[in-house]
């Protein structure tokens, strides 16, 4: 059943305009969660980031022929101050650690806060 259309006109079908999407309040409020629970967890690191002790000074390097040369006091100086900075740095390791495992921590409690809002 074809209509014979004068030659050179194109018809063209409409096709029903798509239904026009209800404003979800839940989804502005879950959006809204979201990023109050990323600024909150920005806001947690950052605190957490500046409480941390300031790195270790950068050791100058020591040629094997200055530690022959060292007499036994500077010696035991440098042993003194490299177990130092083993202490320094295994206590800014640990700190590290603390602090990856409580944000993991965090983490996981915002990630069950969203399944919690997106199962609603």
């Amino acid at each position: 059943m074809h209509e014979c259309l004068p030659r050179g006109t194109v018809q063209v079908q409409k096709s029903p305009a798509p239904p026009a999407k209800p404003d979800k309040p839940k989804s502005r409020g879950f959006r809204n969660t979201l990023r109050n629970l990323r600024d909150r967890l920005r806001t947690d690191h950052k605190t957490l980031a500046a409480a941390r002790s300031e790195p270790v000074a950068q050791r100058r390097h020591v040629e094997r022929s200055d530690l022959q040369n060292f007499n036994i006091k500077e010696l035991n100086a440098l042993c003194v101050s490299l177990r130092q900075t083993i202490q320094d740095l295994s206590s800014d390791l640990v700190g590290r650690l603390q602090t990856r495992d409580q944000l993991r921590t965090e983490q996981d409690a915002m990630l069950l806060e969203v399944q919690d809002l997106t199962s609603l």
